[in-house]
């Protein structure tokens, strides 16, 4: 209805549009608690692992399913390189479960499992990642996750080094 952002209406194209991000309701239960010792995080938004579209990715997740047990919380498997655990929707992630055939279809994928390569934990000399400010959200499937590894070109701007926008990415 061009309520959103640049006045274009692209109703027909995206169902619809929100100028805010979403904010789960007061009803949405909380997502599973970490376990103790764990890196891993849950999957924002009460996701499944089968919504991470990288491997890398995958190994930094438990399930954050909190409407079926027999997935949330379990921790994220990648597959293969050049493997999917659902090659139509090419499926890179799925909870441990899945793996082993106690939740999903049942069927034993285990040959399809990939390897976990977490990052090692940052050097004292290396700087950490500033905490993100209260209220930011991060964006569930973006193609550079939360601390990844940005790059931009600029063309026909010689002062484009010399702004302060790149830094706050």
């Amino acid at each position: 209805d061009g309520s959103c952002g640049d006045g274009v209406d692209y109703s027909a194209q995206v169902g619809e549009c929100a100028v805010e991000p979403a904010l789960p309701s007061p009803a949405t239960p909380a997502p599973p608690p970490i376990p103790p010792g764990s890196a891993r995080t849950p999957v924002p938004l009460g996701a499944g692992c089968n919504t991470i579209i990288d491997r890398e990715s995958c190994c930094l997740h438990t399930d954050g399913r909190i409407e079926d047990a027999s997935y949330a919380g379990q921790d994220c498997v990648p597959s293969k390189p050049d493997v999917f655990f659902n090659v139509e929707h090419q499926v890179v992630c799925q909870p441990s479960c899945f793996v082993d055939g106690s939740c999903g279809d049942g069927g034993d994928h285990s040959a399809e499992v990939g390897e976990c390569t977490l990052e090692p934990a940052p050097s004292p000399s290396t700087p950490s990642p500033a905490p993100l400010p209260p209220g930011t959200i991060e964006q569930f499937g973006a193609l550079v996750p939360t601390g990844g590894e940005l790059r931009f070109y600029a063309v026909g701007s010689s002062n484009a080094a010399w702004q302060t926008w790149p830094d706050q990415l």
